[in-house]
């Protein structure tokens, strides 16, 4: 992690390094580069993702047979030839520098595949990865590996500005242009370069011989894994966070722990396989026969802590995302090292390129996918348009990056940092303003939501007469009206879901992580499904007394229900995990031919929801108020996925019913085309907005402002209502409330949340009271959910 990373994978005297004086055959020869390296990586990650393992062995034969045939260097399998190891992790830095190019922007396109891209809590992909190898492939190389002094602390400080400054570039741009950011992955204002920059401060201050440096990097991360287990890992995956500033970027501080642990570590494992004294003495043959020896030995590591201790989280750079990383990367070098079996008479022009432009390669990837996600709605993308924005982008970053190769162009590092600084200057005073005035008093900025909301804390909403007051465990003022005091229009409403129950071996059932505890009630993995599906019927059955419920499931599902206005109605098809979001669309529209065969004459309407729903209030009135629409849908200001498929309204008149059945049928048709692929709770989201957005004539800015509007879509009037009224989700955590729309209708306790709805039931029992129910549960601080 040293400035001079950069300059030891220069020095290749052993190779030998071709840049053509000739424009003209230097273009040639990065085009070729592009056309066999970068091309075949950016289909088998989109387009032949599913050949992938074909083509590896295709390309392996291949490879074989042309290192049989070829004629063998002399000189190939030396004794003691040092410096090749330095082009062998040239080639690994170089390709884990284009796997993340690429996958950067191809994960905003729906033909990346989703097991490529980062998980939310536990278990790997090829996207989580990249960040610890970025990690351990400096640290493999860096000064302290080499065991060359570094010079004192100062120097390394030094060293860490660039890092510094980009995490701060990074953290106004996002902000000034609104760009979409995962809190969950490092929090609210960290980012992978303020771990890079935590890491080398950490290294300044503590700069220890590389021989010890394994059982420093040991001792910190059986340390930090301890802690995890003791509590910690319970907090850093929920959705608390506090005011303070540590709270508020949790994943990224704490996580540092980890990934600087693993630096620790490289550079041990770098010193001991490639640069002591004694590895320079050692046959080719030998020296990769250690390399893989130790990744073995690191993949049984990971595979006892990940089944014994905790599993793999790149979210909190655990130990076994430490030994895997560690495992995957050592393969990885160990097979470029078999390239010495191989004669080769020069490198490939754009890894000398990339490789003399690491830090240019990566942060023009990034302007460049910054960009792209601006100027397209990459979700809606078909995957003919989406191969050929990535193809044109690859190759103009292959084509950037040549060119600043051949010209010997040195001050890139200026120019590049000079334009997301230009970027910058419009937004940093509007970003200062935010940060100060929310830091100085939070209840300021809640004046400005076009909403009136919800205010929590102590004596919250006080001095603002039109929001819901709460103070200690008691409203002070009652503003949610009775289901009895809404009058109704005559026609009946009824909630319609999917649910099914997977059966849970025995061994499972009796396992700590399996249970959960709520008040004074325990509850398996099936009995808190149980409990949540019955606190959703109870809720209807209080807010709205004449409504009944219909649970549409599997016929092999037995479920037991309390209340007395549940139907449960068997609908054959496939539940499973992985196919539930596809087999509910099928389900709704099965019910809806139903209705249309039985025409009782009668007008019942329908609303289809999820079960982790509470109905606060009385919703008939959204079919009197407006009176001409066939359906339903919500809708929030979200670029990605502007609508949520947990709440769909039916008019239950013949002619409603049958258009929202049309309506279904286009997005079951759109789902199986298009988003089969796609995440199991994400596929129906994505198809529902496609055939909104398939229609000319709709304008996707109406969903950035809260009011209802109808549309036709698809042959049916569509009424497009705000989530933040009919489809409410809390926040990440109390401390994250900034407020709640005072009249919410249905609050969706998405995820962990679904503890809180059952804690909201069991207060409301007692209390009778939905408002005092919502301003303790919501205010309460009850945020490490374990569902």
């Amino acid at each position: 992690m040293d400035k001079n990373d950069d300059s030891i994978l220069s020095k290749k005297n052993d190779d030998e390094i071709v840049v053509s004086k000739n424009w003209k055959a230097y273009t040639y020869s990065i085009s070729l580069d592009f056309i066999f390296i970068v091309f075949p990586m950016l289909l088998f990650f989109t387009v032949l993702s599913e050949w992938v393992y074909l083509g590896t062995v295709l390309l392996s034969l291949l490879l074989l047979v042309l290192s049989v045939t070829a004629k063998r260097s002399s000189s190939g399998l030396q004794r003691g030839q040092s410096l090749s190891f330095r082009a062998n992790v040239s080639s690994y830095r170089v390709a884990l520098m284009l796997i993340t190019c690429l996958c950067i922007l191809a994960v905003d396109f729906t033909i990346f595949p989703r097991r490529y891209a980062k998980t939310e809590t536990y278990g790997t992909s090829l996207m989580d990865l990249g960040v610890g190898s970025f990690v351990l492939a400096n640290a493999i190389v860096s000064r302290q590996a080499r065991d060359v002094s570094s010079g004192n602390w100062i120097t390394g400080l030094k060293a860490t500005a660039p890092l510094l400054l980009l995490g701060f570039i990074r953290l106004v741009t996002t902000s000034g242009v609104d760009y979409q950011v995962h809190v969950t992955e490092y929090g609210q204002h960290w980012n992978f370069f303020f771990t890079l920059a935590a890491i080398s401060i950490l290294t300044s201050f503590v700069n220890i011989p590389a021989k010890y440096c394994g059982v420093l990097g040991f001792a910190i991360l059986a340390g930090y894994q301890t802690w995890l287990v003791s509590g910690l890992n319970t907090y850093l995956l929920s959705d608390e966070r506090g005011v303070n500033i540590i709270s508020k970027n949790k994943e990224g501080v704490y996580s540092t722990l980890g990934y600087w642990s693993m630096y620790l570590l490289g550079v041990h494992l770098g010193y001991r396989l490639f640069y002591a004294k004694h590895s320079n003495t050692r046959s080719t043959t030998s020296s990769i026969a250690r390399v893989f020896l130790v990744s073995l030995l690191l993949w049984i590591v990971t595979i006892f802590v990940d089944n014994y201790v905790e599993r793999i989280s790149r979210r909190t750079c655990n130990m076994p995302y430490v030994t895997w990383v560690l495992a995957q990367d050592l393969q990885a070098l160990g097979i470029f090292m078999l390239s010495s079996y191989i004669p080769m008479n020069k490198l490939s022009s754009l890894e000398e390129a990339i490789d003399q432009n690491l830090l240019a390669t990566f942060l023009l990837a990034n302007v460049f996918t910054g960009m792209v996600n601006l100027a397209v709605d990459t979700i809606f993308a078909s995957p003919l348009s989406s191969l050929v924005i990535l193809t044109g982008y690859a190759f103009a970053l292959s084509a950037i990056i040549g060119t600043i190769h051949f010209s010997g162009f040195r001050g890139w590092r200026r120019f590049l940092l000079l334009v997301p600084v230009l970027f910058v200057l419009p937004h940093l005073s509007s970003f200062v303003d935010f940060s100060s005035t929310s830091a100085r008093n939070e209840a300021q900025s809640i004046r400005s939501k076009k909403l009136d909301h919800l205010v929590l804390g102590p004596a919250a909403g006080v001095g603002f007469p039109d929001r819901l007051h709460c103070r200690g465990t008691k409203a002070l003022n009652k503003t949610h009206t009775t289901a009895s005091q809404v009058p109704g229009a005559g026609n009946g409403v009824s909630f319609v879901t999917v649910f099914t129950v997977y059966n849970t071996p025995l061994d499972n059932l009796k396992s700590s992580n399996m249970v959960s505890v709520v008040g004074n009630d325990t509850y398996t993995k099936p009995e808190r499904s149980m409990a949540v599906l019955n606190a959703f019927t109870n809720f209807i059955q209080v807010s709205m007394p004449k409504s009944n419920v219909v649970i549409l499931t599997d016929p092999a599902s037995r479920l037991l229900i309390q209340a007395s206005n549940v139907m449960v109605q068997p609908i054959p098809g496939d539940y499973s995990r992985g196919n539930l979001m596809l087999q509910r669309i099928r389900s709704y529209i099965t019910f809806l031919e139903m209705k249309l065969e039985k025409n009782d004459g009668g007008i019942n309407h329908y609303i289809f929801t999820d079960s982790d729903i509470a109905v606060v209030d009385n919703i008939e009135s959204i079919f009197d108020t407006h009176p001409n629409f066939h359906m339903a849908l919500t809708f929030r200001n979200n670029k990605d996925q502007p609508l949520n498929s947990g709440f769909i309204a039916v008019r239950g008149t013949r002619e409603g019913i049958l258009r929202a059945k049309v309506f279904l049928e286009e997005v079951l048709k759109a789902y199986k085309t298009k988003y089969m692929k796609a995440s199991r709770m994400l596929g129906d989201q994505l198809a529902l907005v496609w055939v909104v957005k398939s229609q000319p004539s709709f304008e996707a800015k109406r969903f950035t402002k809260p009011q209802a509007f109808t549309q036709e879509i698809a042959g049916a009037s569509v009424l497009f209502l705000p989530c933040a009224l009919y489809n409410w989700t809390p926040p990440e955590g109390a401390g994250q409330f900034h407020g709640m729309p005072l009249d919410v209708k249905i609050v969706h306790f998405k995820g962990s949340r679904k503890r809180l709805m059952l804690e909201a039931w069991n207060f409301y029992k007692s209390t009778s009271n939905i408002p005092d129910m919502l301003c303790l549960v919501l205010g309460s601080g009850r945020t490490k959910y374990d569902f």
